[in-house]
């Protein structure tokens, strides 16, 4: 059962990789430092957390790519990417591809809010998927591996400081244990000692001869 919940735990993460990097508003960092945390607290072997994760959002950016590429820039007329991508702004991002378009697509993996725009535009401007997907992957070896260890790293500190925590409040149990088999301990002798000790004469009354 807990092998079963370890696995279905990092299946959600995996799963929402996925679901962020179709421009859905979930941030992609803190999921990768989770799937860190659960490398390390449910010892998975973490090249393969790594590994499985960077396929995850690989996969996303290029169904992403692939969608724009497919339907082009009809797409623009959805709601959600007219947001996105407000008209001042696209131009800005198309004239950015258009002169340095392998740069852009590398450097928009390290930039939260601009990786979904970026990839879109890149798509429907038909740049090769071969060529999409050698920059975004190179990108993703920086960032994948550096937050996925990140969050195994931060996790194995939390464990360090929650075990010296739990090695102090055995410390406090202990002391105040024997403090109180102590303080038992002298209340029992003192109790022993009355009643050991004999009881003392009174004082002779005076005579009434």
């Amino acid at each position: 059962m807990e092998v079963w919940l370890t696995h279905a735990s990092f299946g959600l993460v995996l799963l929402a990789l996925l679901i962020a990097g179709l421009g859905v508003p979930i941030p992609e960092e803190p999921l990768l430092l989770a799937a860190g945390v659960l490398a390390h607290t449910d010892r998975l072997p973490l090249p393969l957390v790594i590994l499985a994760c960077s396929a995850a959002i690989l996969l996303s950016d290029f169904s992403l790519f692939s969608i724009a590429r497919h339907h082009g820039p009809r797409l623009l007329d959805r709601p959600f990417l007219r947001r996105l991508l407000p008209p001042a702004r696209r131009a800005s991002l198309e004239r950015m591809l258009a002169r340095r378009g392998d740069a852009i697509v590398f450097a928009a993996r390290h930039i939260p809010g601009l990786r979904a725009p970026i990839f879109a535009l890149a798509g429907m401007h038909h740049m090769r998927r071969a060529r999409f997907l050698l920059w975004d992957g190179l990108g993703l070896c920086i960032t994948a591996p550096l937050t996925v260890c990140a969050g195994w790293l931060g996790s194995a500190h939390v464990d360090l400081v929650r075990r010296a925590v739990a090695r102090t409040e055995h410390w406090i149990a202990a002391v105040a244990i024997t403090g109180l088999a102590v303080a038992w301990l002298v209340v029992a002798l003192r109790k022993r000692r009355r009643i050991d000790r004999p009881d003392e004469p009174g004082p002779t009354p005076p005579s009434t001869d």
